[in-house]
């Protein structure tokens, strides 16, 4: 649909009642996508921000009811199915520890069903309206930083340590939350067509990865590294015979790379909590008889007592979940929900990798990179209304089924300006 066209008032007229309704319910799901990504980033609360993505879900959900082709020509139609398939298990197991409380369980399908949702709604609009991908990662990226700077005001006018700002209730979720928008600055800055616009997006990723080194968490700058470093990698693979590009993407690492031996010297401790925690999690998972297949499901109780061995020694610390989404996905769901996890997250790649010359898998590609490192020291519930894994695990997926197969040639569905 040419939406530049159609929002046009004679254009929008001359379209057939059915045509009409289309476009208002893909401008409608356009609008909430852009709220809901962004608006995690600068809304106060959970429930705000959940808003926009129950909206999102309704309009989309009309607008299958409407045009129910639109989801049948799906490419990759395998990894759909492991994708619902992963979904409906782990919302399953909720009746693993079923007590009573059906409408809890019911809950788990509902944000399992509000997840593929967003995802659908993800692959309908980069597949429909055009350059949509580079105007939402525009938007996450100045949401980001407003919310970055609002931490750096609110730093240097209180007495008081702040940690983060908004959703970003503690220094691991903001240091999370701003190194992602740094990897999608840096696509901006690969992607955009006028020196002008890399110089800013440029600037806009430093400050954010400063923000976020500044946060003193090892495992996003461990992220971090990995991710620059394969992104650095996959762009002068594609563009090594020319040397402004090649200069640029080194200067980035070796940038980064100062910028965290420098904040990090200040490390005081080191997140080496986090083997004990997963020890005792997968230890007492096999403990119980029958639960390493299908874990303990996402109502049963994962809460454990640890010696306080790093913060407060000698005192006992109640740690509520494994502090990994592979791990929380083993405790939870066991080796099955793992194995779906494995499944999906290999498929997925696999598509990006042979569709890396088109921009849209390239930034996928990227996500992925930071994602899959980070998540491996912290995570919890696949399923859950919008937060963080929404942007770093079912977004670069989104992405992924969005991508039409292309057999040769350089992408050109992007034109940013």
């Amino acid at each position: 649909m040419d939406l530049a066209r159609s929002a046009t008032y004679a254009g929008f007229q001359g379209l057939p009642l059915k045509e009409k309704w289309n476009f208002v319910l893909l401008l409608l799901i356009g609008v909430c996508m852009i709220l809901s990504c962004a608006g995690y980033y600068l809304l106060p609360s959970s429930q705000a921000n959940n808003f926009p993505t129950f909206l999102l879900a309704l309009s989309m959900m009309f607008y299958v009811a409407l045009d129910t082709e639109s989801i049948k020509t799906f490419d990759h139609s395998g990894l759909v199915k492991v994708l619902m398939l992963l979904l409906f298990y782990m919302a399953t197991t909720g009746f693993w520890f079923y007590d009573g409380q059906l409408l809890q369980v019911l809950k788990l399908y509902a944000d399992a069903f509000l997840v593929l949702l967003f995802i659908f709604s993800l692959i309908i609009l980069l597949r429909k309206v055009e350059n949509f991908l580079y105007l939402l990662v525009v938007t996450i990226v100045l949401a980001a930083l407003l919310s970055a700077l609002e931490w750096l005001y609110l730093t240097m006018t209180s007495d008081d340590i702040v940690s983060a700002v908004g959703r970003l209730r503690y220094s691991a979720l903001a240091a999370i939350s701003w190194g992602f928008a740094v990897i999608l600055a840096l696509w901006l800055t690969a992607v955009s067509a006028t020196p002008i616009a890399k110089i800013c997006w440029a600037i806009a990723g430093l400050f954010l990865a400063i923000a976020a080194l500044y946060q003193e968490i090892l495992y996003v700058q461990i992220a971090l590294s990995v991710a620059i470093v394969s992104a650095g990698y996959l762009h002068l693979k594609a563009s090594w015979s020319q040397k402004k590009p090649r200069v640029f993407v080194i200067g980035c690492v070796v940038v980064f790379f100062a910028l965290s031996l420098f904040l990090s010297a200040s490390l005081n401790e080191i997140q080496n909590d986090r083997p004990t925690i997963w020890n005792q999690s997968v230890q007492h998972l096999f403990d119980v008889p029958g639960k390493p297949l299908f874990g303990f499901g996402l109502m049963g109780d994962t809460t454990m007592s640890l010696p306080c061995e790093i913060h407060y020694a000698g005192e006992v610390c109640h740690v509520s979940h494994p502090h990994s989404l592979f791990v929380s996905t083993l405790v939870y769901g066991g080796i099955i929900g793992l194995f779906l996890l494995f499944t999906l997250l290999i498929w997925t790649t696999n598509i990006l990798v042979s569709e890396m010359h088109q921009r849209q898998a390239q930034l996928a590609l990227f996500i992925l990179g930071y994602a899959i490192p980070l998540l491996l020291f912290d995570g919890d519930r696949l399923i859950d209304k919008i937060d963080i894994i929404w942007l770093l695990l079912w977004f670069p997926i989104g992405i992924a089924l969005s991508i039409k197969p292309q057999t040769h040639g350089r992408d050109a569905t992007l034109s940013p300006q």
